[in-house]
């Protein structure tokens, strides 16, 4: 008859290099899989990048509206966008939101967004007089934040038709979430994207801030899509990325 301590230390040594033959196993068919990822995108992959790119970007035709409402974020290319757009006449006004303050902001070391965004739209042409800030009851923290502020407004002004600019891969969820938002109202909404000065949907997957805007919009997009399936009210809490 063995050893039982023989035996026991046996089963131990053996039970102990399980986890690693299947940790190996495991990283092998990672490998083949990125392999296999590679190997496509080698052959297909400026096609396929671009596509990807310009799935997220929603452009519509555009028409004279009551409002330009210039989502917050992208204040490089945004306020320009918006400019543009109140120089050809397509609306008298152009709103603004007011979004959470960054550390630096509040220690007052640089200017907040929105005022940086003003300042841009006098540069482009804009008068004071026409350029609004969206009410809301504080600060915009996320997309659907700022839909729910448009809805306010369209029900007290009865708007009928808004142009919303955004950054081009950011148009898609935020076409989305409005439209959930301001189901049953009787306004139409407009995307007007915005070009990125950085990159676009040609050429985002080059550079690490186009790589990280992209794979992050998707992930945002699809968290939207779980969390505001439903239709909310105007009510509703909540508070996502931008």
């Amino acid at each position: 008859m063995g050893d039982p301590s023989g035996l026991l230390a046996n089963a131990a040594h053996e039970e102990s290099r399980r986890p690693r033959r299947s940790g190996l196993g495991c990283g092998f068919l990672l490998l083949l899989t990125g392999a296999a990822c590679l190997s496509f995108l080698w052959f297909y992959g400026g096609d396929v990048l671009i596509a990807v790119g310009w799935f997220l970007t929603v452009k519509d035709e555009l028409q004279p509206a009551d409002l330009i409402l210039v989502l917050s974020g992208g204040v490089s290319d945004r306020p320009r966008e918006a400019g543009r757009l109140y120089a050809r006449g397509l609306a008298p006004r152009i709103a603004l939101t007011r979004n959470e303050l960054s550390p630096a902001e509040v220690e007052k070391l640089i200017p907040e967004e929105i005022d940086l965004a003003k300042e841009l739209l006098e540069r482009s042409g804009v008068p004071a007089e026409a350029v609004m800030e969206l009410p809301m009851p504080g600060r915009a923290s996320s997309t659907f934040e700022e839909a729910l502020a448009l809805r306010s407004l369209v029900t007290a002004e009865g708007l009928q038709r808004v142009i919303i600019v955004t950054n081009g891969y950011h148009s898609r969820r935020a076409r989305w979430v409005f439209r959930r938002v301001l189901r049953g109202t009787s306004v139409e909404l407009l995307m007007a994207p915005a070009d990125c000065w950085r990159f676009d949907e040609t050429n985002w997957w080059q550079s690490e801030t186009g790589l990280m805007t992209y794979v992050n919009e998707y992930i945002k997009f699809a968290y939207y899509l779980w969390k505001y399936w439903s239709p909310p009210t105007a009510h509703s809490g909540g508070r996502a990325n931008k």
